[in-house]
């Protein structure tokens, strides 16, 4: 697999997810909202399962699962009520992901270095401070 089909994916899924997640009417309970989509999502996943099992027995995929799946359900419950509550203070879709990941990208770089050993360089440090300066400029 090529390494652009995953990133255009991403790319792809997370528009789909800002435009969808900008369109949640303002009286709508964000947690009723997330329920939905956390539904949609079980049946697109349970669909996607049994198509890519490949003859395994469902019960045994499950065993592969660790904790990552649950930490990983209590990150997206967060990361869709905050958009939901940024989108709702009034960030601009056109800004709101932008300076979210941008932030995101500098606390990651900080993770890999100390976490897990990814190499500091100055091509990465002068990216980060551009990263900073793009904060201060989205936000004029």
């Amino acid at each position: 697999m090529s390494l652009l089909l995953p990133i255009l994916t991403i790319v792809a899924a997370n528009t789909i997810y800002n435009l969808c997640t900008h369109a949640v009417p303002p009286t709508a309970n964000p947690f009723a909202a997330i329920l939905v989509t956390y539904i949609t999502a079980g049946l697109l996943s349970t669909v996607l399962l049994l198509f890519s099992t490949k003859g395994q027995p469902l019960l045994a995929e499950f065993g592969k699962v660790n904790l990552a799946s649950v930490g990983l359900g209590f990150g997206i419950v967060l990361l869709e009520s905050g958009f939901i509550a940024a989108f709702r203070a009034g960030w601009r879709i056109s800004t709101c992901a932008l300076v979210a990941n941008l932030l995101l990208a500098i606390v990651l770089f900080a993770v890999g270095v100390i976490f897990f050993q990814d190499a500091i360089t100055l091509k990465k440090v002068a990216g980060i401070a551009i990263c900073i300066l793009g904060l201060y400029l989205v936000n004029q």
